[in-house]
């Protein structure tokens, strides 16, 4: 040991730099035995050329030409792995130089980037259709709320579109506020029990329903209903009575021969053939939105003869994956009892009596005939029936949806984890998986919606990707999502 001038030296007889220097190596007697510090005396820098975990070589870190590196150049850098969950990761150039990735491709959600940025996000295809609001202001100055399917490759931001709120159940317009090209990836067609259809990423989620209530469970044996009239619409003498019905429950609506009269007089002096198909198959559509009952098939009685195609296509408007069939109901049939027994419920003492007991095992529910006479004088005021059409081919009503019954416990569930037979929300309520098939590679987009975080395409409800931070490459303060800053190229993304 050599002290020049105040400093140690060891194994070195001119120690001029520091107050103890070593030419040589410094180790511990024994492995893992001496701490260099303490956890209350800390050193305030440690400079190295190498860091060695252990005595392999495999394990060692390295510093060439200012780069820290593993020297095995196989090994993975992890940052924030374990340590804070706010841990950040900077790629940034001083003035002069630059942040690159020199090779290979980089994934952001995937272990097998196939470009240089590769993003995996939740995803659908560009040919999902969404329902975009429009606004317009009638005659008298009110608002007229229409409504258009659009593909989601044709969406802008500040679009209104229709979302679920997870709150009430009930399908709201949100503000579209990122459409995002996620570019070509594998994707998988999801098929529901009336045939609604999506093609998706495996890792977008849909709304699962996880347990239905014993009492849901016993109202939601069947999605099967018949629909028949005691009284046809025609009928200018007698109030009608038309039902959706099944062995459970009913539905039954009765339209006055006085509210017949003023919609025959108004809407068909030219038309009156049409008065009674028209106003049964509005009244359909009615009773599907009032009754709030999970249906994926209605069987109609066969009374309007050459008129069927036009009912279909009248209630097709609104719920356009619903199984219509035309078939002889019968006397004894759900829907025929139903509406005869409500219309008796409406005479003498005795008839109500018979009335009662029919229904007293029975879900029954009566809908509100002014309701009706409103919900018809505005259908037959649109386009569709008046002949004077929108200059937009896509346009439609406001869509008839449901709410949502929402009082079982709910999850969001990713693609690859859901199953057939697995119930998914959709515009039409809750329906079954049928079926879930890969399709190949597909260009996909996926969009950020303000407030619900989730959007109906195809009429499945679908979660959006919901980014709460941005992300910066070659720049400390990113205003997008993600920003590269420098020059380059890329699908869907920010270039600074």
């Amino acid at each position: 040991i050599i002290a020049n001038g105040g400093n140690v030296g060891i194994g070195t007889t001119n120690p001029s730099s520091f107050k103890l220097e070593v030419a040589g190596n410094v180790g511990p007697e024994a492995n893992g035995t001496r701490d260099l510090g303490s956890a209350t005396r800390h050193w305030a820098n440690l400079y190295v050329d190498n860091l060695v975990g252990t005595t392999v070589a495999s394990n060692e870190w390295q510093r060439i030409l200012g780069a820290l590196s593993p020297r095995n150049i196989t090994d993975d850098v992890l940052l924030g792995a374990t340590a804070t969950s706010s841990a950040l990761v900077k790629l940034t150039g001083t003035a002069g130089n630059n942040s690159w990735i020199n090779t290979g491709n980089v994934g952001i959600g995937t272990t097998n980037p196939i470009q240089a940025l590769h993003v995996a996000g939740q995803c659908v295809t560009g040919d999902t259709l969404l329902k975009r609001r429009r606004r317009r202001k009638g005659k008298n100055g009110e608002w007229i709320e229409e409504w258009e399917d659009v593909a989601i490759k044709y969406i802008k931001p500040g679009d209104e579109i229709l979302t679920l709120d997870e709150k009430t159940g009930e399908f709201v317009p949100q503000k579209v506020e990122k459409l995002m090209d996620m570019g070509v990836q594998e994707v998988f067609l999801l098929t529901t029990q009336s045939n609604m259809r999506i093609e998706t990423t495996d890792n977008h989620p849909y709304l699962v329903l996880e347990k239905q209530h014993a009492s849901n469970q016993k109202q939601d044996k069947t999605t099967v209903f018949e629909i028949d009239q005691s009284i046809r619409i025609e009928d200018m003498k007698k109030d009608s009575f038309v039902s959706l019905a099944s062995k459970q429950k009913s539905f039954t609506i009765r339209l006055t021969r006085a509210d017949k009269k003023i919609l025959l007089k108004r809407f068909y002096k030219k038309t009156p053939k049409r008065f009674g198909p028209e106003n049964f198959a509005l009244t359909i559509v009615f009773m599907i939105h009032e009754s709030s009952y999970p249906i994926t098939k209605i069987i109609i009685d066969k009374e309007y003869t050459n008129y069927e195609r036009l009912i279909v296509s009248l209630i097709q408007r609104y719920y356009p994956h619903l199984t219509i069939v035309f078939q002889s109901v019968g006397k004894n049939s759900p829907a025929h009892e139903a509406s005869f027994f409500t219309g008796l419920g409406k005479h003498s003492d005795s008839y109500k009596k018979q009335s009662q007991r029919y229904f007293a095992n029975q879900e029954k529910k009566i809908g509100v005939s002014s309701n009706l006479k409103g919900f018809l004088t505005a259908e037959l005021l649109h386009p569709e029936f008046t002949g004077i059409r929108s200059p937009h081919d896509l346009l439609s009503p406001k869509p008839y949806h449901k709410i949502l019954d929402l009082s079982s416990k709910t999850n969001w569930v990713k693609v690859k984890h859901l199953k057939p037979g697995m119930t998914i929300a959709t515009a039409n309520g809750w329906e079954k998986i049928s079926a879930i098939i890969p399709r190949g590679r597909k260009q996909t987009f996926d969009i950020q919606v303000a407030g619900t975080h989730n959007f109906v395409g195809n009429d499945i409800v679908a979660h959006n990707t919901y980014i709460s931070g941005n992300v910066g490459i070659g720049t400390t303060a990113p205003a997008n999502k993600l920003v590269v800053k420098g020059d380059g190229s890329s699908t869907g993304l920010m270039i600074g």
